[in-house]
Formats: C-alpha cells, structure tokens, sequence
C-alpha cells in the first residue's frame, strides 16, 4: 500500500466528503477512485483503496473452517458489518455454542439499539474521526452524535491521549478477515500499534475502547483482543516472531477499576497461536456445528435472550 509522506501507512482523508473529492489530511495528496478496469491489487497498491481486500458477504450460512495451508485468498466483496462469530461476542459463542445457530433460527429482526450503545457506538465514531482527522474530543461533539456530551468526550480523550502517545505505525478502525482459518473470522477493531523498532520486544499492541460504565472489561487473557491479535499476527507470520510481545490494551475511563482507566496485559505470539488452534477455532466449529446451549453471565447481550415466546412456539 502507497504510504503517506508523513511516514504512515495510509493516506487520511477527512470523514463526510464524498470519496474521489477528497484531499490527504497530511500530504495533501488528492483522491482518485479506482476505475472499473483497475485490479484491486493495483488499487491498493496506489493508494486509492484504503482496507484489506474482504471476503462475501456471510449471513446465516454454516462454513466449515479452511486449511491454512489451502492458499484461499480474501475476496473483494463486503461483508456484513458484524460477523456471527465476532471477538465482541466471543465470550457468548464459545460458551454457548448453540446460541450462534439459534439466533439464526429465530431469524432475528435488527433492533434498534438503546441508548446506552448508541451512546457508545458515538463515541467510537468521535474517538475515530479524532485520530483519523488529528483532532481532540470537544472538537468532535455536534449535533450529528447527540448522545456525545462532556462526560463521553472526556473519556474519549483519555484513550486519545493514550494512543498518540504510542510510537510506532497506528491503523484505527482496522478491518481484518481470515478466511483461510474459517469464513466468520473477520471485524473491526479500534487500534492497532505496531512498534518502529519493537521496543523491548513489543511487536504489536491492540488498544480498545470501552465506553460503558456497566461492565467493567479486564485485559488479561482478554478474547475480543486475543482475537483482533491472532487475526492481525496471522496476516503476516513471518513478521511476528514467536518470541515477540504482544500487548492488549484496554481503555475504559468511565468505569472504576482498582488498576485505573488504562489496563494492559502483555503475552506473546507463540501463546496467541496455540491458543487460536486450542480454544478460537475448536469453539468456531463447535458453534457452527449447532453446539449445545448453555445460561451464564454471557447470556446477558444475547440477541435471543427476550424471545421465549418464539421458542416455545
């Protein structure tokens, strides 16, 4: 992918201009759109696509994992904006198995999101278009996110603070899908770090951000991070050597924790592999075969958790 002239890895364009308009924040590059003709490696190759090709788009389907060794390459389609087997819901799905196939069951409609998570899905998007556009969180506050007052711009500048205060390449709103390791492995995370010289062995960091109050996130062992890791670490092996640190980082300003707003914990790529093929994958299949069901505190964001009255009929 084309780099910036400031040093990164892609060119940032402001949010809300329409593509093929739009004028590199840092280099002052225009945008040009790939035409119809242009392959997509090209495309990215230019500059002018800013994500990882991604695969089709996967529904209620029940894939079956991929061989590693098979050579499968993403596809260019989208795919949804959630997977059915995303880190956010790992801890759900590899529980309960049988909630994955459930949910597709009952064949549930998109509810509209209380306003809690609106609250939070408009902080991601501020703390985004912070990073993205080089900006601090009063500055993001406006009329288009009505649910990001003070108290959520304060927050969201304590993980703005943390990351640019990292060195190294930053990658916001990450998109990343292995299809060879199976079909429902893909999302999108918030931060990835990667060290310049890997100090004291750091090879990658994955930050996230929590904006609730209601259940506070610890970073050890974390699975939404171990997942996001695994995804990036599996991208490009050779890079990671199996001795390298990784660090998973959890910023939660609005929630009290004896170890403060900012906790990270730090294991290797060697530990993240085994624990990709011992415990991710085994539990994909394990979903994705129509598991059994399980009730614990991981039933408490389950889509399925209020329908009774369809499972009884």
């Amino acid at each position: 992918m084309a780099s910036c002239t400031e040093g990164r890895s892609r060119h940032s364009y402001p949010r809300g201009e329409p593509k093929g308009s739009r004028v590199c924040l840092w280099c002052h590059q225009s945008e040009s759109l790939p035409s119809e003709n242009v392959s997509t490696e090209a495309a990215i190759e230019s500059g002018t696509m800013a994500f990882t090709p991604l695969a089709p788009s996967v529904e209620s389907a029940t894939p079956q994992p991929i061989s590693a060794s098979s050579g499968a390459k993403p596809a260019t389609a989208s795919l949804p904006e959630h997977s059915g087997l995303g880190a956010s819901s790992m801890e759900r799905w590899s529980e309960c198995p049988g909630s994955y196939n459930l949910i597709n069951a009952l064949k549930l409609p998109e509810a509209d999101e209380p306003e809690y998570q609106q609250g939070g899905t408009q902080a991601h998007s501020a703390a985004a278009a912070c990073l993205d556009m080089e900006i601090d969180a009063w500055e993001a506050m406006n009329p288009a996110r009505p649910l990001f007052n003070a108290e959520r711009a304060n927050g969201v500048q304590v993980y703005l603070d943390y990351v640019r205060s990292r060195p190294g390449r930053r990658e916001v709103e990450l998109k990343v899908h292995r299809p060879e390791l199976h079909e429902l492995f893909f999302g999108t995370l918030d931060c990835a770090l990667t060290p310049v010289s890997g100090q004291d062995g750091l090879v990658l960091e994955i930050v996230d951000f929590k904006d609730g109050v209601g259940v506070v996130v610890s970073a050890d062992g974390n699975v939404q991070l171990s997942y996001y890791a695994v995804a990036l670490i599996m991208d490009d092996p050779t890079f990671y050597p199996d001795e390298g640190r990784v660090r998973l980082t959890i910023v939660q300003p609005r929630a009290y924790h004896p170890d403060g707003p900012i906790r990270s914990w730090d294991t290797t790529v060697g530990q993240l592999k085994e624990w990709l093929h011992a415990e991710l994958l085994p539990a994909m299949t394990r979903a994705t075969a129509g598991g059994y069901l399980s009730l614990g505190k991981w039933c408490q964001f389950c889509p399925a958790r209020l329908c009774g009255d369809k499972l009884r009929a």
